[in-house]
């Protein structure tokens, strides 16, 4: 099972006991919960897509942070 997969059946999950539960905050937390693994696994397919064409390059020094090296 891949890692989309993964999120998804975790998503279906939530929701397959958000409809069996009595209690409404119960319910809204589990909704929210099949929401974020819905979100993670559109997350991992945008980042297969972007895979491909993602190159490595040094990023800019972020001047908020010190640079370790020469502290």
């Amino acid at each position: 099972m891949s890692r989309r997969q993964g999120y998804r059946t975790h998503a279906a999950e939530c929701l397959r006991l958000a409809e069996i539960v009595n209690s409404p905050e119960v319910r809204t937390i589990l909704i929210t919960m099949a929401h974020g693994w819905y979100r993670l696994a559109q997350d991992d397919m945008q980042g297969e897509r972007s895979a491909a064409s993602w190159h490595l390059r040094k990023a800019a020094a972020d001047p908020a942070e010190p640079d370790l090296r020469t502290a």
